[in-house]
Parts: C-alpha cells; sequence; structure tokens
C-alpha cells in the first residue's frame, strides 16, 4: 500500500469518536506530513491538533486532563496498529479554538 492511503486511513481513525471520547476537547486532528522512517521500517508523522475549547491553554492542559503528548505517544502509536503501521516520531503543533499556537512540539 502506499504512503498516501496509510495517511488518509490514519487521518480518518484519528478523527473518529475513538479520540474524540478520550479528549472531547479535541475539534479535529490533521496530518501535515507522513513519511519513511529511514532508520525504521515505519514511518514519522507530524500533526496539529486543534482544540474546541477556549478555556485550555499552555499553562492548565494537564488540569484540564488534555495530555498531548500522552495523546501522540500512546493513543496514536496504538491506533497505527489497526492499520499495520508503526510510527516512530510524532511531531504535533496544538492550536486552540481562535488559531492561537499553544504547544510546539516537533521531532528532529
Amino acid at each position: 500500500m502506499n504512503i498516501d492511503f496509510y495517511k488518509s486511513s490514519f487521518e480518518k481513525l484519528i478523527n473518529s469518536d475513538l479520540i474524540k471520547n478520550i479528549y472531547p476537547m479535541i475539534d479535529h486532528i490533521d496530518i501535515t506530513s507522513f513519511k519513511d522512517n529511514p532508520n525504521f521500517i515505519a514511518y514519522d508523522m507530524s500533526v496539529n491538533i486543534y482544540l474546541n475549547d477556549p478555556t485550555i491553554h499552555e499553562n492548565n492542559m494537564y488540569e484540564k486532563e488534555f495530555d498531548p503528548h500522552y495523546l501522540v505517544e500512546h493513543h496514536m502509536k496504538h491506533l497505527a496498529n489497526y492499520l499495520s503501521i508503526q510510527l516512530v516520531k510524532i511531531g504535533f503543533k496544538l492550536f486552540g479554538p481562535d488559531g492561537e499556537l499553544l504547544l510546539n512540539w516537533e521531532n528532529k
């Protein structure tokens, strides 16, 4: 299967109710980059995460029970198994409902 298929399929999966039931403050997630990892038979990915809750900001997201690091490192990597793909690195940018950048965690 090609990389575009994996990208579009995974984007549908992470925007399904599986993630939104865990984190209802997520509006949607866009995959901005999905590419082969040169060191493994796996992939690297970057995503933009958009929130729908204006009360969440960079200083209180953990108090509001939202951990974007756990979202990408645990939930997204686990969901990738349903498509039989392995994700090595996931970078992300987190945006508030007004489009303000709250957090930038890009893996190099």
